[in-house]
């Protein structure tokens, strides 16, 4: 599968909120979909200068520095046809099989 990677970005609009997901078709190693997510960031220089120095110092959030992304039913659905051509191409499922099974919830 040599599909560009696909871009979601929150329904907010705020560039710093967006994920990534990337297909690795690979015979050899297995094939995987890499879910790549932005960390947090601070336009307040005085707060970013804070978490770097409770970061030096070793000091962990039990929760991490992690943000959310609201996702809208257009990018749910660019999702689910990522995913859907992900599985076409790996395990050769058809898309009437997914559509099936995905509107069982």
């Amino acid at each position: 599968m040599k599909d560009e990677p696909l871009f979601v970005l929150c329904d907010c609009g705020d560039c710093a909120h967006q994920a990534l997901l990337i297909a690795d078709i690979d015979d050899k190693w297995g094939s995987s979909v890499y879910l790549e997510y932005h960390l947090s960031t601070y336009r307040n220089i005085f707060k970013r200068i804070w978490v770097a120095i409770k970061y030096v110092f070793g000091y962990r959030s039990k929760y991490g520095e992690w943000d959310e992304i609201i996702i809208n039913p257009t990018e749910v659905k660019r999702i689910r046809d990522f995913l859907a051509r992900f599985l076409v191409d790996v395990k050769g499922i058809k898309n009437d099989q997914i559509s099936k099974e995905t509107h069982n919830y």
